[in-house]
């Protein structure tokens, strides 16, 4: 662009801002196939493989404890946050999906390639 008045050139920078003031949707975490479909192999399933262990329950417990603790010993002089009890809304909660084989897939594999890829998954872990 040129400036009519001067016939100097316009030079204009991104700011790579979003133009819009609309969240981004938040879409709930699903698997890409159907776990019950006829071929489906599913190498996780929370349901069946996550179960909680003791110490990390624990573990969890003793975090909060802490955390308390800390809070405290920060004296009488408390965030904004704290005093109108604002809950932070950017804290995502882990939320476990099961792992599915792509079905057409799942048909053609040989039951030792199945093992493979479990056995592919669990060290990726």
């Amino acid at each position: 662009m040129i400036n009519p008045k001067t016939s100097e050139q316009i030079i204009h920078t991104l700011s790579h801002a979003s133009l819009g003031a609309r969240p981004h949707p938040s879409l709930a975490p699903r698997p890409l196939f159907d776990p019950m479909a006829d071929h489906a192999i599913v190498l996780y399933d929370p349901t069946i493989d996550d179960k909680p262990i003791i110490e990390v329950i624990d573990d969890e417990a003793a975090e909060a404890e802490r955390k308390k603790r800390e809070e405290e010993a920060k004296g009488p002089h408390k965030s904004l946050k704290a005093i109108l009890g604002i809950v932070d809304v950017k804290k995502k909660q882990e939320i476990k999906v099961p792992v599915v084989i792509d079905p057409r897939l799942a048909k053609m594999l040989r039951p030792h390639q199945i093992e493979g890829v479990k056995v592919c998954l669990l060290m990726t872990y």
